[in-house]
């Protein structure tokens, strides 16, 4: 069969033929008959499928269609590569936000020397926000 050669990989057989020509003929006219009936006896004894199964067209497309089979199986799988960006931008939004507190923490001890300076700027803040409507904290 033509089809199973590694060129016709990737056509596809549709069905069988709708009409199949005989173009041969018998050596002798006598000899139709009888060949004829020995032929139908053959197929309807099973004979005829068994013979061709002999003597089969070996597929070579096989390999071709068990490695796209391989593919398909592993189509929706995902594997640690398809998390780095997930993970590489959460990793940089917690050192963002550790470096951020530090800085805050850093700042707030490096400019007021004494509770009572940071008791007054928190005083400070908190009649800001009285005055701009929003809530103490």
């Amino acid at each position: 069969n033509f089809l199973l050669t590694k060129d016709h990989c990737d056509k596809m057989k549709v069905n069988e033929p709708i009409i199949s020509i005989m173009l041969s003929q018998p050596v002798n006219v006598r000899w139709a008959r009888p060949l004829s009936y020995w032929m139908v006896k053959q197929v309807s004894r099973g004979e005829l499928d068994r013979i061709k199964g002999k003597y089969a067209a070996k597929d070579e497309c096989i390999a071709v269609e068990e490695a796209s089979a391989a593919d398909a199986a592993n189509a929706g799988k995902m594997d640690p590569t398809d998390f780095i960006g997930t993970f590489t931008l959460t990793y940089a939004l917690i050192v963002l936000a550790l470096l951020y507190r530090s800085f805050r923490l850093y700042m707030e001890n490096r400019v007021y020397k004494t509770e009572e300076e940071k008791k007054r700027f928190r005083h400070m803040v908190s009649t800001w926000k009285k005055a701009d409507g929003t809530q103490n904290d």
